[in-house]
């Protein structure tokens, strides 16, 4: 004969089980949610800023060419540009 605790225990196991298969079905969808988050385009912060905020990342573009480069050479540049874009018109 089985002793009485011995179908507690049992079930209490098995309890026990399911509990932790619900917790761990719960971390998994946890985890295949914010990898799909991160793996979204783009995935670096770089291009993240650029590609949501293109007005601004030019604009800081302009300013970095302007201290590395300084204004001469980037009016230069700004008229060549515009000179090939006249030329492509014509």
């Amino acid at each position: 004969m089985k002793p009485a605790g011995s179908a507690s225990l049992r079930n209490q196991a098995r309890m026990l089980r399911m509990q932790m298969q619900a917790q761990r079905a719960l971390i998994a969808a946890q985890i295949d949610a914010s990898s799909a988050q991160r793996n979204g385009y783009p995935r670096s912060l770089t291009m993240r800023f650029l590609a949501r905020r293109p007005a601004l990342a030019t604009r800081l573009l302009v300013e970095l060419g302007t201290v590395l480069l300084g204004t001469r050479m980037i009016r230069s540049l700004t008229a060549a540009r515009s000179l090939i874009n006249v030329a492509r018109l014509v």
